[in-house]
């Protein structure tokens, strides 16, 4: 196995991640989530989850946005495989930019995200503290980037990582 089989195998891996971020979500909501809020209440915790795609269960809440994003980053995830295995470096470098596209995407519609915007303008009337919608907590709430996210962003800097070292 030489050097570029090695850099192939690294955007492969990386690819096979990437895809794994995106659809984990299917399997368990609590590892594929891109975002998640939880809210405890004496004992019960409510949780809510949105996916790559900008989904949560069968309502789509990040709007368009929200699910270009994750079709172009699952997309750059399937084609940097592709570009592995024809030893493609500059498709394979194209490919991990899709995927960080399509992170900036997700980041994008999380932040115009309407309804949630209006909770957090209250949060910060009644508390006076400022909150974003990337992560933050307030009493018994807690909201971030989920699992599934950072697992993306891993995956997109192995792609490209490869990609770069490929010849």
């Amino acid at each position: 196995m030489g050097r570029n089989d090695s850099y192939k195998v690294v955007v492969i891996l990386g690819a096979l991640i990437g895809i794994f971020s995106v659809l984990s979500y299917y399997v368990s909501e609590s590892i594929g989530a891109w975002w998640q809020l939880t809210w405890e209440f004496w004992r019960f915790e409510r949780n809510y989850y949105i996916n790559a795609f900008g989904y949560s269960e069968d309502r789509q809440i990040l709007g368009n946005i929200g699910t270009v994003a994750g079709v172009i980053f699952l997309l750059g995830a399937f084609i940097a495989m592709i570009g592995a295995i024809k030893e493609s470096k500059n498709l394979a470098i194209l490919c991990s930019l899709m995927m960080f596209i399509g992170i900036g995407l997700f980041l994008y519609a999380l932040s115009t995200w309407e309804n949630f915007g209006r909770f957090l303008d209250v949060l910060e009337f009644l508390s006076g503290d400022e909150y974003n919608v990337f992560y933050g907590t307030h009493g018994n709430w807690t909201w971030g980037l989920g699992t599934g996210f950072f697992i993306g962003l891993l995956a997109a800097f192995i792609v490209f990582i490869g990609a770069v070292k490929m010849k």
